[in-house]
């Protein structure tokens, strides 16, 4: 009789199948010694070896079907969409922050954004919003403390 022992992980599902033992374990000795590997660091685990040729992948099976939707990505009714679902999401009355004193000084910016969306003009919300989020990134992550409040340094 066999079982299935099935293995999760983040990169997907894996099967492996093992006899089931009927019969009185093996003793020691006749056990077969594993060889036993070494431990990898993690950048060799990571490397890439450049000398091996690309493998080409077959298409997926739905490749007509993405390229049509990515050719309509830029519609304004997909942008339109996309500003609804990303404005519904902006806490816009954002307070007490931990770096508020630091991006205080990008509120027109934050206000531009949400007045190009209240106007329904979405493509150049969404720009200003863009503009608005990488100069806050750039300010807190560039800021002369370092992310010491966090924890990090």
């Amino acid at each position: 009789m066999r079982k299935t022992i099935a293995i999760f992980c983040l990169a997907g599902s894996f099967v492996a199948t093992a006899a089931e033992q009927t019969t009185t374990p093996a003793k020691p000795a006749e056990k077969a010694a594993a060889p036993k590997q070494e431990r990898q660091s993690w950048a060799e685990m990571n490397a890439i070896d450049l000398t091996r040729p690309p493998v080409a992948l077959a298409p997926p099976s739905d490749a007509a079907q993405r390229r049509e939707a990515f050719s309509h990505r830029n519609d304004p009714e997909k942008i339109e969409a996309l500003a609804k679902e990303l404005f519904s999401l902006w806490d816009m009355g954002e307070r007490k922050a931990s770096r508020e004193e630091i991006t205080r000084r990008l509120e027109p910016k934050k206000a531009e954004a949400l007045k190009l969306f209240q106007d329904k003009k979405y493509q150049e919300a969404l720009d200003s919003f863009r503009a608005y989020f990488f100069a806050k990134m750039r300010l807190i992550f560039r800021d002369d403390k370092g992310l010491t409040s966090t924890g990090i340094s």
